[in-house]
């Protein structure tokens, strides 16, 4: 991806200099860190709550603290979630995994074929800390690709923003990062930052080491990476061709899933060995997520809005993960939010703040507002019925480690 050097103006300098080294801001960013212990909930918040108030302040050191922050305390409170308690949560299959692998089975390393990654991840695990009750398990799988996406927004994705915008990308990045399908669709979650890396690092031995852990964590990297990759070079020609296979797919799914169920494709074969999964489901997923749906087409009127060089980066990336969820929604639903697990649960938010960030009051009264519906889903709505499981919200000195 291109990168833009930082333009500030003579004022922001000035006023970001004034700002930051005041040791009270220091302070400040550090108390929602200094609650962790006690309660990774009002850390969750507090950290939140000091990006946004201010964000127009922040230097690169307090408002890496504050990622932190957010990064520790959203896996310790995602981490405490039911779980065993219905079948289709993937998190049981990979527990059993662990437990296998925790008894020396070395089998299940091969539990999902070729794509070894998250139980290799799990033997290493298992050699630093040995057995991890689930709520443990679910910690250590939900942190590393939610370091590895901070990592990724201040080392290559905001490279050009000014800083005064840098705190505000992150507060809305994290707001949409779905720390929950971390733990549920771990390997597609994991094989997705990979791809993130792929596209990102300048070394092409980088990109190929990246591109294969996106491989051996899940094979959908294969048919992902070389649509993203042309579309670096050739975006108009890969988009025409990807438009013209989404098509056909759309067509043809029905029939293949046919295919898969008469035994004419082989069924341990990897990528159709998957098609089972759609089978298996289809009865019961083919209403679309409402409120994905809303934040989906508010991100594709954004991008139709006037922008600039940095959005101009991201514009035909957004354009083919539009068309292959939409392309997909007429098919599944639940192959359209699987398929684009990169846009829907670890970039959306992060690409809403692209495609509004040129009308920055409006920006920040969406930021404000989708923190208020956060919290009220957090505290009040669905989530309260399965956050907070293992261990409460609040408690003694890191009550939540056992």
């Amino acid at each position: 991806m291109i990168n833009l050097a930082p333009h500030h103006t003579a004022k922001q300098r000035v006023h970001s200099v004034r700002y930051c080294a005041s040791p009270a801001l220091y302070a400040l960013c550090l108390l929602p860190l200094c609650a962790l212990p006690f309660s990774p909930l009002v850390c969750f918040v507090g950290a939140f709550l000091c990006l946004f108030a201010f964000h127009n302040g922040l230097d690169s050191v307090s408002r890496v603290i504050l990622g932190i922050s957010l990064v520790l305390s959203g896996s310790v409170v995602y981490a405490s979630r039911v779980y065993f308690n219905w079948e289709g949560d993937d998190f049981i299959r990979y527990y059993q995994t662990y437990k296998l692998l925790l008894e020396g089975n070395i089998k299940g390393i091969q539990a999902y074929g070729i794509e070894c990654g998250l139980s290799l991840w799990h033997i290493a695990l298992i050699a630093l800390f040995g057995e991890l009750s689930p709520a443990g398990l679910l910690f250590w799988t939900i942190l590393p690709p939610s370091i590895l996406f901070l990592i990724w927004l201040e080392k290559y994705a905001m490279q050009g923003l000014d800083d005064s915008q840098k705190a505000i990308c992150i507060f809305l990045s994290f707001l949409f990062f779905d720390f929950y399908i971390a733990s549920e669709y771990t390997r597609q979650f994991y094989s997705s930052i990979f791809i993130l890396y792929a596209l990102s690092v300048v070394s092409m031995r980088a990109k190929i080491a990246f591109s294969l852990l996106a491989c051996v964590f899940h094979l959908s990297a294969l048919l992902l990476l070389p649509p993203l990759f042309l579309l670096k070079k050739y975006p108009k020609f890969t988009l025409s061709l990807s438009l013209i296979a989404l098509i056909v797919l759309s067509i043809g799914f029905g029939g293949l899933l046919l295919f898969y169920q008469a035994g004419i494709l082989p069924k341990n074969l990897p990528l159709f060995d998957k098609l089972g999964f759609y089978i298996v489901i289809k009865p019961h997923s083919t209403i679309p997520n409402i409120i994905e749906l809303f934040f989906i087409f508010l991100l594709f009127a954004s991008f139709l809005l006037r922008g600039d060089s940095f959005k101009a980066r991201w514009f035909y990336f957004v354009i083919f993960f539009l068309l292959l969820y939409f392309a997909l929604l007429f098919v599944h639903s639940g192959i359209a939010h699987r398929s684009t697990i990169l846009l829907t649960t670890i970039l959306l938010g992060f690409l809403l703040f692209v495609g509004l960030r040129q009308f920055f009051i409006f920006l920040l009264i969406f930021c404000a507002l989708a923190f208020i519906y956060k919290l009220k889903v957090m505290l009040f709505g669905r989530d309260v019925f399965w956050l907070f499981e293992s261990y409460p919200a609040f408690g003694e000195w890191f009550y939540f480690i056992s």
